[in-house]
């Protein structure tokens, strides 16, 4: 089981000891690549001073907190997306898919409640997926800022504002807030990330068999699943569910009715909800279904669902 801390990062800059190739996404697309100086990030937590070498780091994620205003930013493009001018229009439909995956979850949030703007929302959420680095962080920004290792994974404050970088042009200072995420170059990035989207329908019931999303999942591979949609299931006197499922309503094998759900092979099923994401610990086909202990016909709806897995090779 992967162990997560709330952590307060501090990164410490202590020259360069040793070469540590780096790559950093910014929120306005620039990357920059360049060798870190920083021989450990120097963490202040609840438990002690902790060094992590930097060596050690496959991605650090800023965190939503670094932008304070994202939420109102995000508003404001909503509203002039309901312009009648076309260049207004245009100028935050862009907007809202440079902000990418930070605010994901309110897009598609909207895109099922909005019917006027819903077409438009879509599109900007499948170029999200589509767009290769948004994709790989989908399910995985939070609040606060993660640093990822092979083995844990570590969320918290990043409380230096800066990050000092090499470069063959010179030694840059990038700031905190401008960070999308980073990615340390190093032997331990070997994996290869797979992307699939699957419609998993209301009929699809656990206790009638799970749907194969053809994904052959190996032990240690790493799985985001992002769904979306609402179903309706006649066997619950047709009431509507999202991803979550109702435990009000019951459950099958403690999963909530209505949730989707998911299985490695022929082993124990576990819950998905909206997002998850996990290192498979068993091998085999992954599965989806709806978690419900009735099949009925009279079912409708689906759950669009989107699978991003990183498979060591």
């Amino acid at each position: 089981m992967r162990k997560y801390f709330l952590v307060s990062l501090f990164f410490l800059f202590i020259g360069n000891v040793f070469a540590v190739d780096i790559k950093v996404f910014l929120k306005n697309k620039s990357i920059i690549v360049g060798d870190a100086g920083n021989e450990a990030l120097e963490i202040k937590s609840d438990y002690g001073n902790l060094k992590i070498p930097i060596k050690a780091i496959n991605t650090i994620i800023i965190g939503k907190k670094s932008s304070k205003d994202l939420k109102k930013e995000f508003a404001v493009h909503i509203r002039n997306l309901r312009s009648s001018d076309e260049k207004i229009r245009s100028k935050a439909e862009q907007e809202i898919l440079d902000m990418g995956v930070y605010i994901l979850d309110d897009l598609e949030e909207l895109q099922e409640k909005d019917v006027y703007l819903a077409p438009i929302l879509q599109d900007i959420i499948d170029q999200n997926y589509a767009n290769e680095e948004n994709a790989s962080l989908i399910g995985k920004i939070q609040e606060n800022d993660t640093i990822m290792t092979r083995d844990m994974h570590f969320t918290g404050d990043i409380t230096n504002p800066t990050f000092n970088l090499k470069t063959p042009f010179g030694n840059l200072k990038i700031y905190k807030k401008d960070i999308f995420k980073i990615n340390i170059l190093n032997d331990a990035d070997v994996s290869v990330i797979k992307r699939k989207s699957v419609t998993v329908p209301a009929t699809a019931i656990a206790i009638n068999g799970f749907v194969d999303t053809s994904i052959k999942v190996k032990k240690g591979d790493k799985l985001t699943i992002v769904a979306t949609g609402t179903i309706n299931l006649a066997s619950l006197s047709g009431g509507s569910f999202t991803p979550d499922g109702n435990s009000s309503m019951g459950n099958w094998q403690n999963i909530p009715f209505g949730a989707l759900c998911g299985k490695i092979g022929d082993h124990t099923p576990f819950f998905i909800g909206k997002s998850l994401s996990i290192t498979a610990t068993e091998s085999g086909p992954l599965k989806l279904a709806i978690s419900e202990s009735v099949y009925n016909a009279g079912n409708s709806g689906s759950y669009k669902v989107r699978i991003t897995f990183n498979q060591a090779r």
